[in-house]
């Protein structure tokens, strides 16, 4: 079976962590102006029947006012694979023919 999480999902995470990241220490907290923050970096699956929904984003906080944000950086929707014979809404379906 695939993982949820793949290589390319942890190299946009990182990727796009540094952007943000490198982009809050040029210019400081939205509200204040700190550049010293505390953040985490997420990635976020929501799984259907149909569907996988990732979303990539980062929890801010700034430790001077407090401020505290999301920021979203990506999120894409992955139809499954028709042909997927791990999947059992193709059978449902009527895609496979075994």
């Amino acid at each position: 079976m695939k993982p949820l999480i793949s290589e390319e999902d942890l190299k946009i995470l990182e990727n796009e962590s540094y952007t943000v990241l490198k982009t809050i220490l040029e210019n400081g907290c939205k509200i204040c102006g700190n550049q010293t923050v505390e953040f985490s970096s997420n990635i976020e699956l929501n799984e259907t029947v149909d569907i996988i929904t990732k979303s990539w984003f980062l929890e801010i906080e700034c430790l001077q006012c407090n401020d505290k944000y999301i920021h979203m950086m990506e999120m894409k929707s992955d139809d499954r694979n028709e042909y997927d014979p791990a999947d059992i809404s193709d059978r449902q379906a009527g895609y496979r023919q075994d």
